[in-house]
């Protein structure tokens, strides 16, 4: 028992080798002091490292020739459960005796789980188009946020936020002529994305967003599949037209 807690908070200490989402495919392949010859038998098996014991049945891969005949190709749908899955592998050669190899050291790949994505309500529904009167002071920008509701991500994920915007049913084309979002963080994970909007052109703008996983974590370890997810509705914002430049009349 004092051996499986100490090697269960080894683990627990362990960085991922890889993480895949579920659109992402991870190829595991052989590397090792033995040139490998035609008819030699690469056998990948997933394993328990806490009870230190193969799970499931091994898939054996014969080499023909090409790295590419012994890899172990894992989509990420296949891995039912999210969080870590281990993999072991040996070689038999064929040549001497059919000589089988020590285990290699166990690989992590770890799934990360579905994203979800939804637009707040903006700050203000409708503001005025901006009035040249020091008189009045008025609301000229609005907040939309976008939440990622996904729970439960790693140390050192990273997303990526990426802003629509229509003008009366067009696309705009530069953000930049309707606000700002704030920057995807290279550093932490950041559940949430705000764009601000301060264009003064009068109108009716409608927003969407989509968020996925970075190709690459804090720490620089691979990402497979971003695994992109848009937001299932979109939010508007009216820029309303100030009333004309009124006149005095003198009697």
């Amino acid at each position: 028992m004092v051996g499986l807690l100490f090697a269960f908070m080894q683990l627990a200490n362990a960085q991922p080798n890889i993480y895949v989402c579920e659109e992402g495919t991870v190829i595991l392949g052989y590397s090792g002091a033995h040139p490998l010859q035609s008819g030699d038998e690469v056998v990948w098996q997933k394993w328990d490292v806490v009870l230190d014991e193969p799970i499931d049945a091994p898939e054996v891969r014969t080499y023909g020739g090409d790295p590419s005949s012994v890899t172990l190709e894992i989509d990420g749908n296949t891995l039912t459960a999210i969080g870590e899955h281990h993999y072991r592998m040996y070689v038999i050669a064929i040549d001497p005796n059919s000589c089988g190899s020590d285990l290699s050291d166990p690989v992590e790949v770890y799934k990360l789980p579905a994203l979800s994505l939804a637009l707040g309500a903006p700050s203000l529904a409708a503001y005025c188009e901006a009035a040249d009167n020091s008189e009045i002071s008025q609301p000229a920008s609005s907040e939309i946020v976008a939440t990622t509701a996904t729970s439960g991500l790693p140390t050192g994920i990273l997303l990526e936020y990426t802003w629509s915007v229509e003008h009366d049913n067009n696309p705009v084309a530069n953000l930049g002529d309707v606000g700002s979002s704030t920057a995807n963080s290279t550093m932490v994970t950041e559940l949430t994305s705000t764009f601000t909007m301060n264009t003064t052109a009068v109108g009716v703008y409608e927003f969407s967003a989509t968020v996925k996983y970075a190709a690459e974590t804090v720490d620089g370890i691979t990402v497979k599949g971003g695994c992109e997810t848009a937001t299932p509705e979109t939010q508007t914002v009216e820029v309303t037209e100030k009333p004309g430049k009124p006149t005095i009349t003198v009697g």
